[in-house]
């Protein structure tokens, strides 16, 4: 549970690799946050984009702000964002997700979510013939700060609505862990529903 961002699109080029990963790394170190490209291929095969055959090589950087899931910018090579996570959890190419990526920024902040939201409408329309995204404070599609600050007030105060469930409510004669634990996000999700804008 958390806001978070979710987001899929394929690179213009394999040409525009280098160029992206680079505006990535300087965005970056402008900022103090992490990045990592090292671990990922710097070109594509044979410098161009080709089809997807299953391997598990991706091409590009990750990176993001303090207390924030990574933003991958890695593609497989036929130019389509996917995360390394896609592989972990046995994700396939015909799966509808395999290409689309989660990023939670509820901890790192509504101005992090702001910088990083407006950083990739920019690379969206640099870098890439197709791009996606949908933000669970609204800030992508409507730009407006207030909406994303109360989605952010709302889901801290859902979070913290179901640590303390979880501290004060027992749990009930004969009730599993994971009934509990269904229990008390229904609870939340409730809080949630409620603390909505009409």
């Amino acid at each position: 549970m958390g806001l978070a961002f979710y987001y899929s699109g394929k690179i213009k080029d394999a040409k525009l690799l280098a160029p992206l990963v680079n505006e990535v790394i300087e965005f970056s170190k402008a900022n103090n946050y992490p990045y990592q490209a090292d671990i990922f291929g710097q070109t594509f095969p044979q410098g161009e984009l080709s089809e997807y055959c299953g391997d598990q090589e991706l091409y590009g950087i990750e990176f993001g702000p303090e207390k924030c899931e990574p933003i991958f910018l890695t593609f497989t090579r036929d130019g389509r964002l996917c995360s390394p996570i896609q592989f972990m959890i046995n994700g396939t190419p015909e799966d509808d997700y395999f290409h689309t990526i989660a990023t939670k920024t509820q901890y790192a902040g509504a101005e992090a979510h702001i910088l990083v939201i407006d950083f990739l409408r920019y690379l969206s329309k640099k870098y890439f013939s197709e791009f996606e995204l949908h933000d669970d404070g609204e800030y992508w599609e409507t730009q407006d700060k207030k909406l994303l600050k109360a989605a952010f007030d709302r889901f801290t105060r859902a979070t913290d609505s179901f640590a303390a469930m979880l501290e004060m409510i027992p749990k009930e004669k004969g009730e599993s862990i994971e009934e509990f634990i269904v229990r008390m996000a229904e609870g939340t999700k409730e809080k949630l529903d409620s603390d909505a804008p009409d």
